[in-house]
């Protein structure tokens, strides 16, 4: 490539540099606007209600989300009722906002 190390040691016109600002204040935006969507809103699919019981669990790579419906929450529910760790701690109020109470004793 000829003329290429002359081109990379020459500074960026007042046109390049409008470019390059526009570019990076198109980024910031983006960046910003994905990082308020991500915080504000995961619409119904992150709450439990109607039967559906979904939550997030520390995971070794951050967190996992559980998502059980039906027959399969009721049973999740049931398991966990039973159960004193750090999981059913979690989903013990998931349930109760599904709609799964623990089995009278």
């Amino acid at each position: 490539m000829q003329g290429h190390n002359r081109r990379l040691s020459e500074p960026l016109t007042r046109r390049q540099k409008r470019i390059m600002a526009a570019t990076l204040g198109v980024v910031a935006v983006a960046i910003a606007v994905g990082i308020l969507v991500a915080s504000l809103g995961g619409g119904s699919s992150q709450t439990s209600h109607n039967g559906c019981v979904t939550l997030t669990i520390p995971s070794t790579l951050g967190g996992a989300t559980l998502h059980q419906c039906g027959a399969a929450a009721r049973e999740f529910c049931a398991q966990e009722y039973a159960k004193d760790d750090a999981l059913a701690a979690i989903a013990k109020p998931q349930c109760a906002l599904a709609g799964y109470r623990p089995a009278a004793e």
